[in-house]
């Protein structure tokens, strides 16, 4: 069973960054024609390219719930982080570009430190317990830090700086909303109108913020950075707001502790790697685009 989960989580790794590759190009193809936000997203979704993305990233995490629900989540979390390494090899051959060596270093080190971060991290869940002001505060200040990294100025701010400043804002969305989702779960276990209750209001609008700066991040055209930004930032957003918000316990002895900060030093470094990959980041365009409102 716990090989089957292992295979499970591989697969759903791979559809999930194929799907990835998949909208980050469609989103740089129609970047440049619809300068609105409300046009850019509305050219997306008619865009055929961006809409299998989006089913394949669907099955993908379909699939990986699968393997979350026959395996131990300590050992198949991890197992979503190789997705990375898939994303740069998939667009590599879309892009019929050579595997660079540095995108692949940059690769490893963030899958390496995101994989120490979550076995590190303890999984025993917390309380079902959610607290209206601090869940509030947590996703306004996670939706308020996306929006204020689409503001930054495109022609004064580096382009991977801004590109992972929204990636980051999206998987700090993502990650509150993981957190958020868990209590659902458990809530739902003894009470099917518990998900009627306000927390999944809190995670739709959460959902919809991070998909959305998800794709403007895209827009970018630095794949890889956004992509790893995403990876990094989700998992451990959601182990932060489980901590603050539901009462997870932190790491108890100094060598998790340790771990945890070397894993997290590993990772940026392997996110600052990754933008200096140029074959990884740039789909045939060196200039953003302008993102008007």
């Amino acid at each position: 069973m716990f090989v089957l989960a292992v295979i499970l989580a591989v697969v759903a790794a791979g559809l999930i960054a194929c799907g990835a590759e998949f909208q980050e190009h469609a989103a740089v193809r129609v970047g440049p024609s619809g300068r609105q936000v409300v046009g850019f997203f509305v050219r997306l979704l008619r865009d055929a390219r961006w809409v299998a993305g989006a089913l394949l990233a669907a099955c993908g995490v379909g699939l990986h719930i699968v393997a979350l629900t026959a395996g131990p989540v300590t050992a198949i979390q991890p197992v979503g982080s190789v997705g990375l390494l898939f994303a740069i090899g998939i667009k590599a051959i879309v892009d019929r570009t050579r595997f660079e060596r540095l995108a692949i270093t940059g690769s490893l080190a963030v899958i390496a430190g995101l994989a120490t971060l979550l076995a590190a991290l303890p999984h025993t869940a917390g309380t079902s317990t959610l607290r209206t002001a601090p869940a509030a505060a947590a996703g306004t200040g996670a939706v308020v830090l996306t929006g204020a990294a689409l503001l930054l100025p495109a022609r004064r701010v580096r382009p991977a700086l801004r590109a992972g400043a929204i990636a980051l804002g999206s998987g700090m969305c993502f990650g509150v909303a993981a957190a958020v989702v868990g209590v659902i779960g458990r809530r739902v276990e003894g009470d099917l109108a518990a998900v009627l209750d306000w927390p999944t209001l809190l995670v739709i609008v959460l959902l919809v913020a991070g998909g959305a700066a998800q794709q403007l991040a895209y827009r970018t055209a630095r794949f890889a950075v956004v992509y790893a930004v995403l990876l990094t930032a989700d998992p451990v957003t959601a182990g932060a707001a489980g901590v603050l918000l539901l009462g997870d316990p932190l790491p108890s002895t100094p060598a998790r502790l340790a771990a945890l900060a070397l894993a997290a030093l590993v990772a940026v470094a392997g996110i600052v790697v990754l933008a200096h990959a140029r074959a990884a980041n740039r789909a045939g365009t060196d200039q953003e685009q302008p993102c008007a409102s």
